[in-house]
């Protein structure tokens, strides 16, 4: 019923069905997928929809596609290399839907390996108090760009209509961008935000009070990563607008990649004091990071973590992303941020 939805939405803006590509990967699960768990084949997520641990729709570009990272990063690189685009649109990396951020993260990762000539431009639908209202107000802007003249507003709200399973709760959330205009931001890939060699550091910057959770707990509202390699250690510290308290655990992610998947690396570190445990995916495998290798603190506002660095001589770019959780529950999260390595 999605997938019909989008047909029909998408032929009222002109675009034909045969310009559509649908992957067939599993609603709600693409965080997970993300991760070194289910980053491998052998090991899929299994959707509870759809009780299925691979792709059962016939029309998918990969048919039974694996419900895995690896799956799902090789039919964005097919996409890619088939339609070798001039301009990409996907999700802003803030975006804290699950689904959402890890698509704009596969897109951009697979940009960065494989195809560094295309302009990336970023939208954002799910934040906490974004849009405002919301609710559908059509003379209202999302903010400063160029508007649309009326009969285009009219046009996106009829095709957002369009998506009737996407009703209840959600449906004003839709609605309230059908405004006069449309947000995005220029992500020029290959010009990196931040670049980084030995004895070099990186700040990686978060809004504070920028989400209910973390309005509530400043003890896990992140303000800053820095970011800094030293021989062949990577050192992180995760700055908090509040002294830490028991009951948070942090956690952080590297995906890092150069020119192909001989170069890739996917690592996942969680942490709450000095014991810090980790995973990674190398060649191919995975296996656990021995925790000897780490060091974890928690002193004051700053929870810090230092370990082996992934990288490999062929490396070019690390992904990472941060968050902390109560209870499993995410608190606060910085968007998945990109930057070059050089020797």
């Amino acid at each position: 019923m999605r997938q019909q939805e989008t047909l029909r939405a998408l032929k009222s803006l002109g675009i034909p069905e045969d310009h559509v590509t649908f992957l067939g990967y599993p609603n709600q699960y693409l965080n997970q997928m993300w991760s070194t768990e289910h980053w491998l084949p052998d090991n899929p997520v299994r959707s509870v929809r759809t009780d299925s641990t691979s792709s059962p729709y016939n029309n998918s570009l990969t048919p039974n596609a694996v419900f895995c990272g690896e799956s799902m990063l090789g039919d964005v690189r097919k996409v890619l290399l088939r339609v070798k685009p001039d301009v990409v649109v996907t999700i802003h990396p803030n975006d804290i839907h699950i689904d959402h951020w890890p698509t704009g993260a596969v897109v951009r990762f697979t940009l960065m390996e494989f195809a560094h000539n295309a302009r990336l431009y970023t939208y954002l639908i799910h934040r906490d108090l974004w849009p405002v209202p919301r609710s559908y107000r059509p003379r209202l802007a999302l903010d400063h760009p160029q508007a649309l003249e009326p009969p285009q507003t009219l046009k996106k709200h009829q095709a957002i209509a369009m998506y009737k399973t996407q009703g209840g709760n959600i449906d004003p959330l839709l609605r309230a961008f059908a405004r006069r205009n449309d947000l995005f931001a220029l992500v020029p890939v290959g010009v990196w935000p931040g670049r980084i060699s030995l004895g070099q550091s990186l700040i990686i910057r978060d809004s504070v009070a920028d989400r209910i959770a973390n309005r509530e707990h400043p003890y896990a509202d992140i303000q800053l990563v820095h970011v800094r390699l030293v021989g062949g250690r990577l050192a992180f510290q995760v700055t908090l607008r509040d002294s830490t308290k028991p009951g948070v655990t942090y956690h952080l992610s590297l995906h890092s990649g150069g020119v192909g998947s001989q170069d890739r690396t996917i690592a996942y570190y969680h942490w709450s004091g000095p014991d810090a445990f980790g995973s990674a995916i190398r060649s191919g495998r995975l296996e656990d990071i021995d925790n000897s290798t780490l060091a974890g603190a928690v002193t004051a506002n700053v929870a810090s973590i230092e370990l082996p660095s992934p990288l490999e001589d062929g490396t070019r770019f690390i992904m990472v992303k941060s968050w902390t959780t109560m209870a499993s529950k995410v608190i606060d999260e910085t968007a998945e941020t990109a930057f070059a390595v050089t020797p």
